[in-house]
């Protein structure tokens, strides 16, 4: 999304992420001169009211990240589960929109399109992180998911090969674990596999789906690609209330208008007629 700054003629582009992390990249905040050791406040941001505040950070700061080797990037920062958090969103895969709902509006969805989400609890049962997990049906199997709109792969020469160099090397995907990849791989032999199609890992290879089942809709194809068990069972397990057998992103959610109704622990998939 872009975000017109306060006071300045500049915009500021953000990588919105319900997979991911909080931060302002250390090169925007000195563009646009704002930021310390402690963060931006939102309100040094956002020339109006788009911009909420991250309830999950600090101080309601958005971090200032500087990574080894800052170089130019696709977007200035990221909006991640801290911004999405307590909220009710709605983001028009096919309108390209994001929309803030007010608490309560998406209970006028259908609700033959619900998916529960759970999320990571502390000691006294109360919500600790925002990251939201999601079952999914693939082959008859029920998948655990982390519902992830930041789901990207960076293509490899071979994949450019194989899908044209029309629009970007970076593109929505979806994950899924070498253990859960073998068995569709063995089950499906006719499934199309591309081998070390991804530049971010290193020979992770990529399998095309036929159907997917969410939110009581079949839709596909749907390319997911490969991962190491450990990055879903082990690591991002830190931040769940239970591993991970992968995540579904963007180019299964482009079928849909989704909504995402944090305080309900809830997402309504509606299924956009034009895909």
């Amino acid at each position: 999304m872009r975000l017109p700054v306060a006071g300045s003629a500049d915009t500021l582009r953000f990588y919105t992420d319900t997979g991911g992390g909080l931060f302002l990249l250390g090169r925007a905040a000195d563009r646009i001169g704002a930021g310390d050791s402690a963060g931006v406040r939102p309100s040094a941001l956002a020339a109006d009211s788009t911009f909420p505040d991250p309830l999950g950070a600090p101080e309601g700061r958005v971090p200032v990240f500087r990574p080894e080797g800052d170089r130019e990037a696709e977007y200035d920062g990221m909006l991640g589960q801290a911004w999405f958090a307590d909220r009710v969103w709605r983001i028009d895969y096919v309108s390209e929109t994001l929309e803030l709902l007010e608490e309560g509006l998406a209970a006028d969805s259908d609700p033959g399109s619900r998916v529960p989400l759970a999320f990571r609890t502390d000691s006294t049962g109360a919500r600790a992180l925002s990251f939201p997990r999601m079952r999914v049906a693939v082959d008859g199997d029920s998948l655990d998911m982390l519902l992830d709109t930041g789901a990207t792969w960076v293509l490899t020469d071979s994949a450019w090969a194989l899908f044209g160099e029309e629009g970007p090397d970076r593109r929505a995907t979806s994950f899924i674990t070498t253990e859960v990849f073998e068995r569709w791989r063995e089950r499906h032999p006719d499934w199309r596999v591309i081998p070390s199609a991804d530049r971010t890992v290193s020979g992770m290879s990529m399998i095309e789906v036929p159907e997917v089942m969410v939110g009581g809709h079949a839709v596909g194809p749907v390319l997911f690609t490969q991962r190491p068990d450990a990055a879903f069972q082990e690591y991002m397990a830190q931040f769940m209330d239970r591993p991970l057998d992968g995540a579904l992103g963007g180019n299964a959610f482009r079928f849909f208008t989704l909504t995402i109704d944090y305080p309900e622990a809830a997402a309504y998939f509606h299924r956009n007629p034009t895909r």
